[in-house]
């Protein structure tokens, strides 16, 4: 929501990226953990 504020602020003409890392769950279960 925060990126929201942002683009609020900035106004119309720019961009806002909005990086959403994982936890890496998904990797828990190939042979890189066992």
């Amino acid at each position: 929501m925060a990126q929201l504020n942002w683009t609020k602020k900035l106004g119309k003409g720019k961009k806002v990226i909005t990086v959403a890392p994982d936890n890496g769950e998904r990797y828990l279960s190939t042979a890189l953990y066992q």
